[in-house]
């Protein structure tokens, strides 16, 4: 199978942090990067880094890019260069640009601009941070909309011990358990482009028992995990 070949350009915090997280993935990987310090950081783990300033328009087009199945624009701080660049790489038929936008500002422009893949990171993290700040023992969530959220949690007590069939979960609550989840690592850190290892069962029955040292991957309405997870 033909690997796709992704682009991420500019590795501040969050291009380094994505490119890490697509090394380990099948795809092929490419990073451009004016900054040779920045550049030397992903050597070891990327396929191809080219050294050139993406706003020079000449360099980019020699780079070959527009062969790419995916271009990430994850400039975000400079917002006359993030703009300038997906000028470019439109100009060049990329044909999939993702772009990181870090206002409402920046994102109506990208949208003037026709640009349908714009993504906030921060927006999500903040997201995701107010969700485990509310809700008791959440590890982890992911936002599927504006009421519906796959949250990650520590059980309550008072299910530790019985069987799904026993809790009941969708028919109280109206929440689904879709896995359990059991951590088999905790010390390495996100700030270094590594993560916690997992184990995920997700063959689930009814006399599946709920215990202590297994989080809960629950599918579901915020209100309806929250009215979970509260009661202890």
């Amino acid at each position: 199978m033909k690997k796709d070949k992704v682009c991420v350009i500019g590795l501040g915090y969050f291009g380094f942090y994505l490119s890490k997280r697509l090394s380990k993935m099948n795809c092929e990987l490419v990073v451009v990067e004016k900054d040779p310090k920045r550049a030397d950081l992903v050597r070891d783990f990327v396929d191809h880094v080219i050294l050139i300033d993406c706003l020079d328009q000449k360099a980019l087009l020699e780079t070959g890019i527009s062969d790419c199945d995916t271009v990430v624009v994850a400039i975000g701080e400079d917002f006359e260069s993030s703009l300038t660049t997906v000028s470019y790489l439109q100009e060049m038929k990329v044909k999939n640009i993702l772009t990181r936008a870090i206002s409402k500002t920046h994102e109506r422009i990208l949208i003037s601009m026709g640009v349908k893949n714009i993504f906030l990171p921060e927006a999500e993290a903040a997201d995701q941070v107010a969700r485990e700040i509310v809700m008791k023992n959440v590890r982890d969530s992911i936002t599927i909309s504006d009421n519906y959220s796959i949250v990650e949690a520590k059980p309550p007590k008072r299910l530790e011990g019985k069987t799904l069939s026993d809790c009941n979960l969708r028919n109280e609550y109206g929440v689904t358990v879709i896995a359990m989840v059991k951590e088999t690592n905790t010390a390495e850190m996100i700030s270094t482009g590594e993560y916690r290892k997992i184990d995920v069962d997700l063959k689930l029955g009814p006399d599946t028992v709920v215990d202590s040292e297994t989080n809960l991957l629950l599918f579901g309405m915020d209100d309806d995990i929250y009215n979970l997870l509260e009661e202890q």
